[in-house]
């Protein structure tokens, strides 16, 4: 049998046609997809930058607070008169039976110092295997005091800011600890 030109023409018309579908709507997925995939790549890019971005400024905020920490501390270790220092370090820090000295358990908790004003989530350790003179006072104290006036106006911002001197000594900051800074 002789199959007419119209039902040869439509055995090889219908295929190509199929065929056309197939790959139009196959090239138009790859389209998509290749589009989806450069806009989340996009995005992705921006997030990463505008990241990037927060983290460098937290780390700038870090190292401007620890800047000013260090000018604070300069001037009052040579502008505390003796009898500053010995009053102020006696209201703060406690001689622990281990030999070291430790802030007082309110003064993370919250307290009212006269001259300082409302200070809390602070901390301060100094060891006892140094022996404890003046100068470790004067230094430990100012540090304190630099610290309990800066590290409110970051808070929020900043984890922790802190102090360590020449003898290992601390006082730190940081109200969102977990330990309380119990140390």
């Amino acid at each position: 049998m002789h199959s007419s030109l119209r039902t040869r023409l439509l055995h090889v018309l219908i295929p190509l046609v199929v065929a056309a579908i197939i790959l139009s709507a196959a090239g138009a997925f790859f389209i998509a997809h290749q589009v989806t995939q450069s806009e989340l790549r996009d995005g992705m890019a921006r997030y990463v930058f505008e990241r990037g971005q927060r983290e460098e400024k937290a780390f700038q905020r870090l190292d401007e607070a620890h800047a000013d920490l260090i000018r604070d501390v300069s001037k009052r270790v040579t502008a505390l008169s003796d009898k500053e220092i010995d009053r102020g370090f006696a209201r703060v820090f406690d001689l622990r039976e281990d030999g070291t000295w430790r802030t007082k358990d309110e003064v993370y908790d919250g307290i009212y110092l006269p001259d300082v004003g409302y200070v809390h989530s602070m901390a301060g350790f100094m060891t006892g295997v140094e022996p404890m003179t003046y100068e470790r006072k004067r230094t430990i104290y100012a540090a304190f005091l630099a610290i309990a006036r800066i590290a409110p106006a970051h808070e929020g911002r900043l984890e922790s800011l802190w102090f360590v001197g020449n003898k290992n000594d601390l006082v730190i900051f940081a109200p969102d600890r977990d330990d309380n800074l119990t140390f």
